[in-house]
């Protein structure tokens, strides 16, 4: 932590959606907004964030690493690489780095930061930008407990945060929440357009969806019962329930839904460098 302060100083290289996201949780949580910087090339993002949230913003990517405990490598994956190579580490390599870059592993870049820094490899979801984010998290082993704390605490800030203790388990993060939202989605606009195709209005049969959905996540958040004895008891024998799940069964949904998650992650696998 930054000498004298009694704050982490948390310090974002990149200010698009998902950091924008997690500034937001943070100072919703208590953070300060003078303790939070951020650089980022675009004016136009950087007059934004500053009117919006109250945070620092500079010009130079150093600016940041220089003062920040904390340094969030928001940016895209195709680009991390070099932006991370423009970066000159603190001499006491006391700060963490949290890298946001779906696919860059620890490896690669340890090999541009150097071996000795501690580096935290975080996967955030798209429901982060709403406050109900789901994050894997995986920290190198030059990470000690303080920094994985200050890590951990930058995922709460939008939702929940798992840690993983294989960094390939990410991979199966990314396949299961990094993607999961989409499987819902998908499913909820099939509802939509059915309830639609039956006449209820457009802004109707929405609303109907998403409160169902909410409620159906909520009943099935732990320590409450397995989603398949929520099912159960839901359909009464000879019901509507039963007569939907029936076809969804006849139709190997259950199927199409591992087949869809195991290819995501095979698809993570491949994209890792």
């Amino acid at each position: 932590m930054t000498q004298d302060k009694q704050s982490p100083i948390i310090g974002f290289i990149g200010g698009g959606n998902m950091a924008a996201a997690m500034i937001s949780g943070l100072i919703s949580k208590g953070f300060l907004a003078q303790d939070i910087q951020v650089s980022e090339p675009s004016a136009e993002r950087v007059a934004w964030l500053s009117d919006k949230y109250g945070v620092s913003t500079v010009s130079k990517t150093q600016d940041v690493v220089d003062k920040s405990d904390v340094v969030v490598l928001a940016v895209k994956p195709q680009v991390i690489e070099a932006v991370a190579k423009q970066i000159d580490i603190r001499a006491d390599r006391s700060q963490v780095f949290v890298s946001i870059a779906a696919g860059t592993s620890i490896k690669t870049l340890e090999n541009i930061l150097g071996h000795e820094c501690a580096i935290v490899r975080l996967m955030p979801n798209m429901p982060a930008l709403v406050g109900a984010g789901m994050s894997g998290l995986y920290a190198n082993a030059n990470t000690d407990e303080q920094q994985k704390k200050l890590a951990t605490t930058v995922a709460e800030s939008f939702g929940e945060c798992l840690e993983v203790q294989n960094e390939n388990d990410i991979n199966l993060v990314t396949a299961l929440f990094g993607s999961g939202p989409a499987y819902f989605l998908l499913m909820m606009q099939c509802m939509i357009s059915a309830g639609e195709e039956l006449g209820i209005r457009s802004d109707d049969v929405k609303r109907l969806v998403g409160h169902t959905a909410l409620g159906a996540a909520k009943l099935a958040l732990p320590p409450d019962d397995e989603p398949d004895t929520l099912c159960q008891r839901i359909a009464s024998p000879g019901g509507t329930t039963e007569a939907a799940l029936t076809t969804l069964h006849e139709r190997e949904v259950e199927s199409a839904v591992k087949q869809a998650v195991k290819a995501a992650y095979q698809r993570a696998l491949e994209l890792s460098v």
